[in-house]
């Protein structure tokens, strides 16, 4: 008898890895095109760092590839 979330195939397994890194990777991609408008719209960099905060992102976001 299989239990549930534990005994799982390995290509579950793996197809779950492939897509949390897809959705980290996209999950950053949105979290940088967010920093880099607000960056444009802020009125100064105290602005800036406010708004970024309210969206709970840095001020520098990670950058990928």
């Amino acid at each position: 008898m299989s239990r549930p979330g534990v005994d799982r195939p390995q290509h579950e397994a793996n197809e779950w890895a492939v897509q949390a890194a897809a959705y980290d990777v996209a999950c950053r991609t949105q979290s940088g095109k967010a920093a880099r408008v607000v960056a444009g719209r802020a009125t100064d960099a105290a602005d800036c760092r406010e708004l970024l905060a309210m969206l709970g992102l840095g001020a520098e976001p990670e950058r990928i590839g």
